[in-house]
């Protein structure tokens, strides 16, 4: 059985992302994955794992809810 996935709103991500000076790589760096997966994340063509979506938060410094984060 698949992880359960978590859908976040891309826009949201992007958003915190470019307030926060970040780049993709950075970003990537901070959470422990690609640039490229969080250009996917932003792009709403990936969803974070409920692992993932703790390391943004994190590396953001943001709640889930900011994310607009739901579980799928």
């Amino acid at each position: 059985m698949a992880n359960p996935g978590i859908t976040i709103s891309g826009r949201a991500l992007r958003a915190v992302r470019f307030a926060r000076r970040m780049t993709t790589t950075q970003l990537g760096e901070a959470c422990g994955c690609t640039a490229s997966f969080v250009r996917q994340m932003e792009l709403n063509r990936r969803k974070p794992s409920i692992d993932m979506l703790g390391r943004l938060e994190q590396a953001l410094g943001v709640t889930a809810e900011e994310l607009d984060a739901e579980l799928t």
